[in-house]
């Protein structure tokens, strides 16, 4: 299976969503979305040290089903201040398709020195 890294997944773009699925990637979770042609779309965020990152959506994902993906945008979200200097960074991934948008909340809770949202596509083309 070959693997292609993208600041954007521009090779999904157009594809027919299969479903589009939680996934706890080793140290933090995010989504795959599969496509109905065999190929798929990793989304996940990668802690550093001393951070704690997780993604999660209340959309019901199974209506998405059998649409098409056309764009993947990022958005800022709020910052918390919290106790002992610890911050909580959250950003919104909102996946359009052509029957609406599935938002997802992207958390960083991190110590205050390191931080940031950055998630990382990984396309994965059938064989």
């Amino acid at each position: 299976m070959s693997t292609k890294e993208y600041e954007l997944p521009h090779d999904a773009i157009g594809r027919e969503i299969g479903i589009i699925s939680p996934h706890e990637f080793g140290d933090s979770e995010g989504f795959i979305i599969y496509f109905t042609d065999g190929t798929s779309l990793e989304i996940e965020d990668d802690p550093d040290c001393c951070e704690v990152r997780w993604m999660h959506t209340d959309d019901d994902l199974d209506y998405y089903a059998g649409s098409t993906l056309m764009g993947v945008e990022l958005r800022d979200g709020p910052t918390v201040d919290g106790a002992c200097g610890e911050v909580e960074e959250t950003m919104f991934l909102l996946i359009t398709t052509n029957l609406g948008v599935v938002t997802i909340a992207a958390h960083n809770n991190h110590n205050g020195y390191y931080g940031g949202i950055s998630p990382r596509y990984t396309f994965k083309e059938k064989i």
